[in-house]
């Protein structure tokens, strides 16, 4: 389906991290994130945003939003053959207004996986970048206030404004995966317990022995990729065993019940939070064809659902409210 993410993901393989890490029990209270949060809004109830997606051809990466049926094409990015990095990499920020990749390293060992950092408008010029930084991104890794983490060689962890490159020390370096209202998260890597704690470390729902028929489970388990803003509902993803990035998540689980909330499609490509209280969905009827995207609340009920238009193609980036 994509010759040269298969071609350059085999030589992350070839990376020193590969390996899954060892699940870790939480030791106690520890601080919380940042205290500033987004403005509280009402949720919405149809799909009136934008839609971005990573199109990837075997030397370049293009950049498409979808939008009121139309189709529009924004920045490409050209890769070589021996850069694993930008395939690895491409992000947009959750309000649609950014767009952030890693370029390998000149001079670099082949399997790298230090890069330079480029963040930009969506038509990838004049973008600011920042040398050192491991060229795995995703989407998560964008702030509720617009800020991306990144990790910088020797392994510092920090959040860049896109605007100016400034950097402030980032208090995730650990990797929880936060609530986009700060009130929740998730312990990186919970392995078999999966425990949803409050900002201080409280827990909140526990879900003992989650198991899923994913490939990759028996391999090195799964991740959990978002946490909704009441700390009831988590979007859970599959792992890997090298550096490669693990973009979309395909369940979503309900903690109190223990059990996945029922989605709209039979097969599903990607399901997040909107940090409003709603969830997207993509997805189709099959594996292959036409794709949708739904709007739900995170109990599964449908609020709208929408055909993606004729020339989508790619992995599924974001979506972004009144985005242009």
């Amino acid at each position: 389906m994509r010759s040269k993410v298969a071609i350059v993901m085999a030589v992350l393989t070839m990376a020193a991290l590969a390996g899954c890490t060892t699940p870790t029990e939480p030791t106690g209270p520890t601080p919380a994130g940042p205290t500033t949060t987004p403005p509280m809004v009402v949720p919405p109830t149809a799909l009136n945003g934008t839609a971005y997606y990573a199109a990837y051809a075997d030397d370049a990466v293009q950049v498409l939003s979808a939008s009121g049926g139309t189709v529009r094409k924004h920045g490409r990015i050209p890769f070589s053959d021996s850069d694993p990095c930008v395939v690895n990499s491409v992000v947009v920020s959750g309000d649609g207004r950014w767009l952030a990749w890693v370029v390998m390293e000149q001079g670099a060992p082949q399997g790298g996986i230090v890069g330079v950092l480029h963040i930009s408008g969506l038509d990838a010029k004049n973008p600011i970048t920042r040398k050192g930084v491991t060229c795995a991104l995703v989407e998560s890794d964008w702030s509720a206030d617009g800020r991306l983490a990144i990790s910088q060689s020797p392994g510092d962890a920090v959040l860049i404004d896109p605007k100016t490159g400034a950097t402030t020390p980032n208090p995730d370096a650990e990797g929880d995966v936060w609530s986009a209202n700060r009130a929740f998260r998730v312990k990186a890597d919970p392995g078999a317990e999966l425990a949803v704690q409050d900002a201080r470390g409280a827990t909140l729902n526990v879900v003992r022995d989650y198991t899923n028929d994913y490939p990759s489970f028996d391999t090195c388990g799964y991740t959990v990729h978002g946490v909704s803003d009441d700390g009831r509902y988590v979007t859970i993803a599959s792992c890997a065993t090298d550096p490669s990035r693990i973009l979309p998540a395909h369940t979503l689980l309900d903690t109190e019940t223990g059990r996945p909330v029922t989605l709209p499609f039979a097969h599903i490509d990607d399901v997040r939070f909107l940090g409003d209280g709603t969830v997207i969905v993509r997805g189709g009827d099959t594996e292959s064809g036409g794709r949708s995207l739904a709007l739900i609340r995170a109990t599964g009920e449908v609020l709208e659902k929408q055909a993606e238009p004729a020339g989508v193609q790619g992995e599924f980036l974001t979506y972004a409210w009144n985005a242009g």
